[in-house]
């Protein structure tokens, strides 16, 4: 007797970003291959391999939509002529919270084993590549206007700094349980306020001001 093959679902790029977040937060766990991906969305194999190379640049394509659509928030602003570098870095991490909230679960489990310094997998490395090169953008705009001050060997390190203000900012959002995750906008006032007040001077009051505000909110990992 003649057995029919099950017809495989169309898998455009969209359907094979809906079904791999579903088999994340459902097995929580990443697909162990490809096939096992499209076998369980029951399309085709060819149709993934038409968009991505590997499961794992599924996760780093979500990742980057969310970044490109914060930093789009920003150059896009009709009023980005007249900010300050400070103010395109607070437009940015603001919307970044507003795209990460509306991906929370998924954002949740993809970060919460590389959100932290020293941790490493190509998602990470993709989104550290782009937060930086978009960080640089605006410090060169800063260094230009006299907003950002220039300080032999260590100005070619201040993206780096920040870059360490974007994982602390992500891990603190993650386990923020405040009501409309007020804490996490407080802190990404404090927090950039700071760095640029250190990128400029060095005022002692918004480092005290900042250790005042994390005092009983942070909890041990």
């Amino acid at each position: 007797m003649e057995t029919k093959t099950k017809a495989k679902k169309s898998g455009g790029k969209a359907a094979i970003i809906k079904a791999y977040r579903e088999f994340v937060l459902t097995n929580e766990k990443n697909p162990s291959s490809v096939f096992q991906l499209c076998h369980s969305a029951g399309f085709a194999e060819e149709d993934f391999y038409n968009y991505f190379s590997s499961v794992s640049r599924v996760e780093s394509e979500i990742w980057l939509s969310h970044l490109e659509n914060s930093i789009a928030a920003v150059q896009e602003n009709p009023d980005i002529s007249s900010f300050s570098g400070k103010d395109k870095m607070l437009l940015f991490f603001f919307s970044l919270v507003q795209q990460l909230k509306k991906d929370r679960s998924f954002v949740c489990w993809s970060a919460k084993n590389w959100a932290k310094p020293g941790r490493h997998t190509s998602a990470r490395k993709e989104v550290s590549e782009r937060v930086k090169a978009w960080f640089e953008e605006i410090l060169s705009a800063s260094r230009s206007n006299g907003e950002v001050k220039e300080r032999s060997k260590i100005s070619s390190h201040y993206a780096d700094g920040l870059m360490l203000s974007f994982w602390f900012i992500l891990d603190f959002w993650m386990k923020d349980e405040s009501s409309g995750f007020e804490d996490t906008d407080a802190l990404i006032e404090k927090t950039i306020g700071l760095a640029f007040d250190l990128l400029s001077e060095s005022p002692l009051e918004k480092a005290i001001d900042l250790g005042r505000f994390l005092l009983g909110r942070l909890r041990p990992v």
